[in-house]
């Protein structure tokens, strides 16, 4: 391990004669580059430089698309639309401390403070490997979390549905072909693109290819350290926090609320909840049903996931039938107001009845076996990007964290890594998901 050398920064720190701290910076560059190597995304997207801690972009809202008309007639065909976007960069960080340590240094001592942060830096690691693809704050349709930054998953649900397609089957390289066809827009085919799939999942796309494309194909990146299959010239990222998990949500039941006038009388409605947790979106749990008789809000009620990050509610009416489809995105915990996790949501009320005639385009809930595949742009002009390296005052700085020694106590040795990030994504129509798709 790189944080172990007799030569490293960190052992310098600890034996510096001018000074008896861990001081940061030493370490954060030696932090930056063991982050980058654990999380391979922050080399798929860019990390720009934030202008601050509240970073404004010009978002595209839809594809530009050209017409014909007459000389003197209005802009009455025009496609293209721009907004302004503002993103507020999000606090990750992570606790360690190392019991027994000393400040007269040994190498055993050395080595378990080295080994403590190096899990340290996994841990936030993970952290944006999970965010990347699943973190949902309140910017968008959902109710979201509003420490999280949103990923790209509830973005593209939100902002482009459209590219979301229900395999309803095993894989083919004609889905992943329609992903392709949906982002294949003029002026960005040169830009930098990748597949996000689970490990299984990318090995039944290999087998799928021919032998000479399998031996062809393949992409080194990040100097050398990582090689990636491909299809069709796209690099494949495989995460495990894509592949299906079994259903966590227990207990789920529905009753009336207070009176809305939105309510569809003598419909039947159904309602399923699914976890988010550090392994993925899992299996939605079983229906629960209600048929209001009355003008009166649903409430729901479920036993909270301890391992749930935030929960997708699905829902169908009787003049649907296909399927339950994706209303809401809500945390699964609850904040004091500094922040500090002090409980678990486990409720949710629907106030808005729209009938769903058909779910065509709509994100319907997985079931058992059934994996979700990203295909993402990760142009920072055109796609998605990280926002990042301001220090706690907003200040530039080189690194993506930044190693906080915290008050010493007798025989331990606390500190804390901390990280503003968010994600920037630009032009959610370049961006295309199938879900609900199997291997066998």
């Amino acid at each position: 391990m790189k944080l172990f050398g007799e030569e490293t920064m960190l052992r310098k720190a600890l034996t510096s004669a001018d000074s008896s701290d861990l001081r940061s910076e030493d370490l954060d560059p030696i932090l930056h580059e063991e982050l980058v190597e654990k999380q391979p995304l922050l080399s798929l997207f860019d990390v720009e430089q934030a202008k601050g801690k509240t970073h404004e972009y010009r978002k595209i809202a839809s594809h530009p698309k050209g017409w014909f008309e007459g000389e003197s007639t209005p802009a009455n065909a025009k496609k293209g639309t721009y907004s302004r976007e503002t993103v507020q960069l999000k606090i990750m960080r992570n606790w360690g401390e190392v019991t027994g340590f000393n400040q007269a240094v040994t190498a055993a001592d050395l080595d378990m403070l080295a080994q403590e942060i190096d899990l340290s830096v996994q841990g936030l690691a993970d952290m944006i490997e999970w965010s990347t693809l699943f973190g949902v704050a309140d910017d968008y349709d959902w109710t979201g979390d509003a420490y999280q930054y949103s990923g790209l998953l509830p973005t593209i649900y939100s902002e482009y549905s459209s590219h979301v397609h229900d395999a309803g089957g095993t894989i083919t390289l004609a889905d992943l072909d329609t992903m392709i066809d949906d982002i294949d827009y003029r002026g960005t085919e040169g830009d930098p693109k990748f597949l996000l799939m689970a490990n299984n999942m990318k090995q039944k796309i290999d087998g799928l290819q021919t032998k000479v494309n399998i031996d062809i194909q393949s992409a080194q990146l990040f100097d050398g350290r990582i090689t990636m299959g491909t299809y069709d010239g796209l690099p494949i990222f495989k995460t495990n926090m894509l592949k299906p998990g079994t259903s966590a949500v227990t207990g789920l039941a529905t009753a009336p609320g207070t009176n809305v006038t939105s309510a569809a009388l003598n419909t039947e409605y159904g309602y399923r909840v699914a976890s988010v947790t550090f392994d993925g979106e899992c299996v939605a749990c079983a229906e629960a049903t209600i048929t209001p008789t009355a003008n009166y809000s649903v409430v729901l009620t479920w036993t909270a996931d301890d391992d749930a990050y935030s929960y997708m509610i699905f829902r169908e009416s009787a003049s649907g039938g296909e399927g339950h489809a994706l209303v809401d995105i809500i945390a699964a915990k609850s904040y004091d107001s500094a922040g500090t996790v002090d409980g678990t949501i486990e409720t949710w009320t629907d106030t808005d009845f729209t009938l769903l005639t058909s779910y065509t385009g709509e994100v319907v809930a997985t079931e058992t076996g059934e994996h979700t595949i990203l295909l993402a742009n990760s142009s920072n002009r055109n796609g998605a990007s990280y926002l990042g390296m301001i220090d706690s005052m907003g200040v530039s700085m080189e690194n993506l964290l930044s190693y906080v020694p915290l008050a010493r106590t007798k025989d331990s040795y606390d500190f804390m890594l901390k990280s503003y990030l968010a994600m920037k994504i630009v032009n959610p129509a370049l961006f295309s998901v199938i879900r609900n798709v199997t291997i066998t």
